[in-house]
C-alpha cells in the first residue's frame, strides 16, 4: 500500500517490480502523513493520485484507491484517472452506520 510521501515518490520503482499487479493508495493514511488529515480532495493528496497513476500506467499495473466513502463525484474521479479498485468503506464503518441508523429510528419512537 502506498501510504507515505516516500511511497508515491518509489511509486515508479515500486510499480516496475515483477510480481506486483497493483498500487493501492491508502487515502486516510497518506492524508494523515501529508498533514492534512480528512482531506480528501486537496490538491497535495490529488498530485499524490496522479503520480501513483501515471506510475501505473507506465508500468501495466492496476491503481487501487482505499477509503473514499460517500463521495460519488471523488470516485468517478478516481475511476477516471484509471483506478479499477476502489475500497469505499470498511466492515466497521458500515457496523457503525447501521447501528447508529438503528438508534436514530428507536428515539423517533420514544
Amino acid at each position: 500500500m502506498i501510504e507515505t510521501a516516500e511511497g508515491v515518490e518509489l511509486a515508479d520503482e515500486i510499480a516496475a517490480v515483477d510480481g506486483i499487479d497493483m498500487l493501492l493508495i491508502g487515502s486516510n493514511d497518506l492524508c494523515t502523513e501529508l498533514g492534512i488529515p480528512g482531506e480528501l480532495r486537496h490538491p497535495k493528496l490529488r498530485k499524490a493520485y496522479d503520480a501513483v497513476a501515471a506510475a501505473c500506467k507506465r508500468h501495466g499495473k492496476a491503481l487501487g484507491v482505499g477509503g473514499i466513502r460517500g463521495d460519488v463525484e471523488l470516485q468517478q474521479q478516481l475511476l477516471d484517472l484509471g483506478a479499477r479498485f476502489i475500497i469505499a468503506g470498511n466492515d466497521v464503518a458500515y457496523l457503525a452506520g447501521a447501528a447508529r441508523a438503528d438508534v436514530q429510528a428507536l428515539r423517533k419512537l420514544a
